[in-house]
């Protein structure tokens, strides 16, 4: 559930991006055509609800009190398929692995 601002409006998580993610990502925009606009609204997506990605029943190393969830888009043959592995603690989303595929292809995470 996304947190109320005073106005009463959701404001989104914040998201975070491990470096080794944020050079992955760019690397993979700069092969693959749309992929950031896929990265994108699937950050914009995680950012307003953290738990539309299945919850994980593992502890990630070094913050064993963050949730670890993973979402990833549907394969299309017009759009790079993009998934993520993230943590979720308090107001925070951090970004901890990144996988983006070429288009049409479905990997099975």
């Amino acid at each position: 559930m996304m947190p109320q601002s005073a106005e009463g409006t959701r404001e989104p998580f914040s998201v975070t991006l491990r470096p080794t993610c944020a050079l992955q990502l760019e690397k993979k925009c700069a092969e693959f055509t749309r992929a950031r606009q896929v990265y994108d609204g699937l950050i914009w997506r995680v950012s307003r609800d953290p738990s539309c990605g299945p919850k994980l029943a593992l502890h990630y190393p070094g913050n064993p009190k963050a949730a670890v969830h993973m979402v990833k888009t549907r394969a299309s043959h017009h759009y790079p398929t993009v998934s993520l592995i993230y943590l979720v603690e308090g107001q925070e989303i951090t970004i901890v692995d990144l996988k983006i595929f070429e288009a049409g292809h479905d990997p099975i995470l």
